[in-house]
């Protein structure tokens, strides 16, 4: 959509969407269709694109077609994505993009490599990129980054969590997974090291990230420009007069479920201690104790609408448990308090929270991060949470990007790096 008003005559924005399996074709068209909306070539392109590609000839050719369109000035970053929500409809397979053309704006965009490996490395040779081509022309700064998110086979269908009840093979599996990281890059995506670099290397900007992995063995692309990458780090830097907030919610039911974390790895990735007692099984004991909509016979297999969580600076962070192993239970990130609580992801809970991210004055345009959790559980009432924000945005444009992995940060306030949840930046007037 082609977004034009009286206080900012030359603030264009384009949400463009496809669901053409062909990768020539489908990016052509949305190439074709984002220079068509804003009347002119677009400063920056970002692109998610869902797994399926993959199948049908590869992300290189999507990439090569809109570059055919696109001009030499443009910049490009992007990922795939687990699904996308924009006014046209709700795609789980196909491909969306968000093109922008201002001319109070001055842009950048960083890369940084093996985020497996060396996270810290990654940030800082893509802060470092961007650092060197900021213009400081502008007060308000904001950076979108994508990382490279988990690398490994996990369990498929709704709502399961790898049980590994070997207790020599969950004595083993996480050592394992650290080796792959370093030798193969595979593994856990470390994306909250990467994003918690990136802010000290860029405290001034207003940061917003979503990570990028999907498919039956979580397989991860990132695009820069012409390349496609994984296990990188890519970052758009925005340095403008636009104002913009930032905002996240869960929108989860709290239960009446506490406990405190006697006994924690030195990552903080593996709780093996609740209350002093073996952790998965006090974690069980004391859900099954409560009085819920939760089905005791059913729990095991729906864990993930189970995340524990804690408070940070007054605020409810979720962690979603990523695999039982053995009598532990860990996570795909850190936990980083020890008093702990247990969520429950609803259906309706989650569809209800959509309003909880947008400001009470209408903005010119909205981009939203969701987790790919919520997208599983919400499964079809997906079309509820578009009929919504339909309703609240009318003709100003928006895209929601379902993602693994989000994470906020303000300046001079904290960063988040979150699971289970729902951001946005809405962008204002002048």
């Amino acid at each position: 959509m082609n977004l034009e008003n009286k206080t900012n005559p030359d603030f264009n924005v384009a949400v463009v969407s496809t669901t053409i399996m062909n990768p020539n074709k489908a990016g052509r068209e949305l190439a074709e269709e984002a220079v068509k909306k804003l009347g002119k070539q677009p400063d920056f392109f970002i692109l998610f694109a869902t797994i399926h590609y993959e199948e049908h000839g590869g992300f290189k050719p999507l990439l090569d077609s809109i570059w055919d369109v696109l001009s030499d000035k443009t910049l490009l970053i992007g990922g795939n994505a687990s699904g996308f929500v924009t006014s046209e409809g709700c795609i789980v397979k196909g491909a969306v993009a968000l093109a922008v053309s201002y001319q109070n704006m001055d842009i950048t965009i960083g890369i940084g490599r093996g985020t497996k490996r060396n996270p810290k490395k990654a940030a800082i040779q893509c802060a470092n990129m961007i650092k060197k081509d900021l213009k400081n022309r502008y007060k308000n700064k904001f950076l979108i980054s994508n990382i490279s998110g988990v690398a490994f086979p996990r369990v498929s269908g709704k709502g399961n969590v790898p049980i590994i009840k070997s207790r020599i093979l969950a004595k083993i599996v996480m050592p394992i997974l650290k080796i792959s990281q370093k030798l193969f890059q595979k593994g856990l995506g470390r994306e909250q090291e990467v994003f918690e670099e990136l802010v000290k290397q860029l405290p001034d900007f207003y940061m917003m990230h979503g990570s990028s992995a999907t498919g039956p063995v979580a397989s991860n692309y990132q695009f820069f420009n012409r390349e496609i990458t994984t296990n990188s780090v890519i970052c758009l830097a925005i340095e403008t007069d636009i104002s913009f907030k930032l905002n996240f919610t869960h929108g989860q039911e709290k239960l009446d479920v506490t406990f405190k974390i006697t006994k924690i790895s030195k990552d903080r990735l593996v709780v093996k201690k609740l209350n002093n007692k073996p952790a998965f099984p006090e974690f069980l004991r004391l859900i099954k104790q409560i009085e819920s909509s939760i089905d005791p016979e059913s729990l095991i297999t729906n864990l993930i609408q189970l995340p524990i969580g804690y408070y940070k600076n007054n605020r409810e962070v979720l962690r979603p448990l990523g695999i039982v192993l053995g009598n532990s239970i860990s996570s795909m990130c850190k936990i980083e308090k020890d008093d702990i609580f247990v969520g429950y992801l609803s259906p309706d809970k989650l569809v209800d929270s959509t309003y909880d991210v947008l400001p009470s004055e209408k903005p010119v345009f909205s981009f939203m991060i969701s987790s790919s959790i919520r997208q599983a559980i919400i499964a079809y009432r997906i079309f509820e949470i578009q009929k919504k924000l339909k309703r609240y945005f009318e003709e100003v444009p928006f895209l929601l990007v379902y993602t693994v992995g989000e994470g906020i940060y303000i300046p001079n306030e904290d960063f988040y790096y979150l699971n289970n949840s729902l951001i946005s930046v809405n962008f204002s007037k002048k």
